[in-house]
């Protein structure tokens, strides 16, 4: 009911059929959801500013963390921008998602996102007792080699870490200079504070 309201009050889309909710047991390391972005005028990308003749309608976009590329396939058609969490470098996935093997569908959908050309960002959050910065160049490396042209890096907001350890953190940030190293090769880089 809450779902149907919000479409109808807010999207003010009406009789939308909405199947119900299937619960999973497990409250970590659980993710079935995805996250849109709509708007009734399209976000602008830095390029586009001041541009003439820019279509400027209803937009949407995906924030998805790749896990199921197949899902992403169907829905490209209908997005104008997505953005995509990258958690790590290929060989190291498993360890920060505590998922086998979960590298691969990531970077199925990684190639279907670059292979779609639909505006998008790679971001990656960082915990500096996660992320050290071999790991961060070699998944820079990973995304150049692939023709990415942007990482996005997010500072990690520690009071928000499930694991107590990582919430009590006191190793340092990464430096202005490692970032400036890092940003080599991509088009756009930005970090973005906690």
């Amino acid at each position: 009911q809450h779902v149907a309201g919000c479409l109808e009050h807010i999207g003010l889309i009406q009789g939308t059929t909405i199947h119900p909710t299937i619960p999973s047991d497990p409250i970590f390391a659980y993710r079935n959801k995805m996250e849109f972005s709509c708007s009734d005028r399209r976000w602008l990308l830095p390029d586009e500013m001041g541009a003439e003749g820019i279509d400027r309608g209803f937009a949407i976009g995906l924030h998805t963390a790749g896990i199921y590329p197949k899902r992403l396939a169907r829905l490209l058609p209908l997005l104008d921008w997505i953005g995509m969490d990258v958690k790590t470098h290929r060989a190291d996935y498993s360890r920060i998602t505590g998922v086998r093997d979960s590298a691969d569908r990531v970077w199925q959908s990684i190639e279907l996102i670059l292979d779609s050309g639909i505006p998008h960002e790679f971001r990656t959050t960082v915990h500096p007792e996660l992320h050290d910065e071999s790991q961060l160049l070699r998944l820079r490396q990973e995304l150049i080699d692939l023709k990415a042209g942007n990482l996005i890096i997010q500072e990690c907001v520690e009071d928000h870490c499930l694991d107590p350890a990582l919430r009590q953190s006191k190793s340092p940030r990464h430096a202005a200079d490692f970032y400036r190293r890092l940003a080599q090769g991509f088009e756009h880089f930005e970090v973005r504070g906690a």
